[in-house]
């Protein structure tokens, strides 16, 4: 029997989730991350019985930070949406011949102390502390692993 299926890559969907739960008793991980953070950067392990139509990002994995920022690389409070930032050991050390990209998405935060990873993504915290994803910050699509961005 299929014990567990991990989702990723894309937006996983209440329907996407409802359809999944009615067909298979199986567990479901939903898991998000970029290339840049070694793939995976946090997990939620998704509710059957969930009626919520935005499914979490979930919680940073371990050795992994997450955390959303405004402009001023600020924390956001709960429940307002700001820039997801990715600190922690499996970030990656940039852009191969590209060092101009590098320098303006790996940056340093004195703040926090760390290098930080800015995915462009927009996310908020629910009052649990879970993450949410809310959108792209621009239009940036990723296709066999290149950046591209649309028009």
């Amino acid at each position: 029997m299929l014990k567990r299926v991990f989702s990723g890559g894309e937006v996983l969907t209440a329907d996407l989730q409802e359809r999944f739960f009615s067909t298979l008793p199986s567990e479901l991980i939903n898991l998000y991350g970029p290339t840049e953070a070694c793939i995976d950067a946090a997990y939620w392990i998704c509710d059957r019985n969930s009626k919520e139509q935005c499914i979490p990002i979930g919680r940073p994995i371990n050795n992994a930070k997450l955390f959303i920022l405004d402009e001023q690389l600020q924390p956001v409070p709960i429940g307002v949406s700001g820039e997801l930032y990715i600190g922690g050991y499996g970030l990656a050390k940039g852009y191969l011949n590209r060092p101009d990209l590098t320098a303006e998405r790996f940056i340093f935060s004195d703040a926090l102390g760390m290098r930080l990873y800015k995915t462009g993504d927009i996310a908020r915290y629910l009052p649990g502390g879970e993450i949410v994803f809310v959108g792209r910050k621009d239009n940036q699509v990723k296709l066999r692993f290149a950046l591209s961005w649309k028009r």
